[in-house]
C-alpha cells in the first residue's frame, strides 16, 4: 500500500485570501491618491511652458506673441499679433493652442481664478523678449496668473525684465 507524501504549496482558500487582501490594499492607494493636486501641478507647468514658448516665438521670429488670459471662459490662448490669430498647438498642429479648463479632461477640476499683467490679463512678448502688459507697456511689478483646484492654488508669477516664470 502506497503512503501518500506530504505536499508543499498553497491551498485554494490561502490563495484567494491573499488575492482579497492585496485587492483592498491596492484600491485604498488608489482611492486615497489626490488627483486634483495632480492635475493642479499638470496645469501649471503646461502653463509655464505655453508662456515660455510665447518668448521663445516672439525672440525667434521677431513678431508679438502674448497670451490671452478669460478667467470668465476659464481659459486662455496663445496667440500671434492678436488675441483673433491663435498658433498652432505644437502637439496638434490642426488645432489652435487654446487650453479651455472647462474642457480639457487632463484639467478637470481646475479654474483658472486670476491673471494680472499691468492693468490687463493680456501677457505680451515682442521681438525683444521682455514681458509687456496687453497694452504694449513693460511691467512695471511682476505678473500673476492664479489656478486653483479643490480648495489648493498655485501662483505662477512672471518677472519683470525677463519674464522668468516661477510658482
Amino acid at each position: 500500500m502506497r503512503i501518500p507524501s506530504k505536499q508543499r504549496g498553497f491551498t485554494l482558500i490561502e490563495f484567494i485570501t491573499v488575492l482579497v487582501i492585496t485587492s483592498i490594499l491596492a484600491y485604498s492607494a488608489v482611492t486615497s491618491f489626490d488627483f486634483q493636486s495632480t492635475r493642479l501641478d499638470l496645469a501649471a507647468k503646461k502653463l509655464e511652458a505655453d508662456i515660455q514658448y510665447a518668448k521663445v516665438l516672439a525672440l525667434t521670429r521677431g513678431e508679438t506673441y502674448g497670451i490671452a488670459f478669460e478667467p470668465n471662459s476659464n481659459r486662455y490662448i496663445v496667440f500671434v499679433n492678436s488675441s483673433a490669430t491663435p498658433i498652432a498647438d505644437p502637439k496638434q498642429p490642426t488645432q489652435s493652442l487654446i487650453v479651455n479648463y472647462s474642457t480639457m479632461a487632463d484639467f478637470s477640476g481646475v479654474t483658472l481664478v486670476s491673471a494680472s499683467f499691468g492693468a490687463t490679463s493680456t501677457l505680451l512678448f515682442r521681438a525683444q523678449g521682455m514681458p509687456k502688459d496687453g497694452n504694449g507697456t513693460d511691467l512695471v511689478s511682476q505678473g500673476q496668473v492664479v489656478l486653483s483646484a479643490q480648495g489648493s492654488s498655485k501662483t505662477l508669477n512672471i518677472a519683470v525684465g525677463t519674464g522668468k516664470v516661477s510658482s
